[in-house]
């Protein structure tokens, strides 16, 4: 069962921890506000009256071992930004935050935030869905009512061919291209790693441990998909 926890438990941060426990993953809600946290307790695997911006209160409670954070801060936008640096420090594999501003979204973005949500362009719910479907880099809406996702390999990919996932005949979506990362040899003799795109792969392509695929479906299409890995 994936773990996460939602720093944050305004409306759009409360949004995004219900409907993450609603799907099944377990969520610790921290905010605060004892009002908030109380309003929670219900909803969620652990509610905690918490200063998140105490990194060692927050190793306390173990978040240090969730697979991903959500930073949904809105009113203090100084917490916002420091919490997503400790979240960041703390190794924390995965990390949204709430930007109010282009501006601050670049500032999140420097101190760890993998992926800065803008909310008055999703809901809380349909962020939420995002995130809990695979762990997905990118993801653009398409006017053919699809959306083009980048998401790293699942592990119940990994070592099999496109022919034998056979996703498209299964779920009704398709992988229009690969990124690998190569590892190739400096001129100083060290190991570094670019990313090659294989588009249009191949089907007896197999999937790698570090492949990011890059899919196109239609978003039920791809949540069927995310619930049989």
């Amino acid at each position: 069962m994936r773990q996460f926890a939602v720093i944050g438990l305004g409306q759009f941060g409360s949004s995004v921890a219900r409907t993450l426990a609603r799907l099944g993953a377990e969520v610790i809600g921290i905010d605060s506000d004892t009002g908030r946290v109380e309003a929670m307790k219900n909803d969620l695997s652990h509610a905690v009256v918490l200063d998140a911006t105490k990194e060692e209160s927050m190793r306390e409670i173990g978040v240090q071992e969730v697979d991903t954070a959500v930073v949904s801060i809105g009113e203090n936008q100084h917490a916002n930004i420091l919490v997503t640096a400790i979240l960041r420090r703390m190794g924390i594999p995965r990390i949204y935050a709430r930007g109010m501003s282009p501006l601050q979204g670049q500032i999140l973005e420097m101190v760890g935030a993998h992926e800065v949500l803008y909310i008055e362009d999703r809901m809380g719910e349909q962020i939420a869905k995002s995130i809990l479907r695979f762990d997905v880099f990118d993801q653009i809406p398409l006017t053919t009512g699809d959306t083009l996702v980048e998401i790293s390999a699942p592990q119940a990919f990994v070592g099999r061919s496109l022919a034998q996932l056979d996703l498209r005949r299964r779920f009704r979506v398709n992988v229009i291209a690969i990124k690998k990362r190569v590892a190739f040899i400096q001129d100083d003799g060290s190991t570094d790693f670019r990313i090659e795109v294989r588009d249009v792969p191949d089907p007896d392509a197999k999937i790698e441990a570090d492949d990011t695929l890059v899919i196109i479906g239609a978003p039920e299409s791809l949540d069927r998909m995310s619930q049989s890995t």
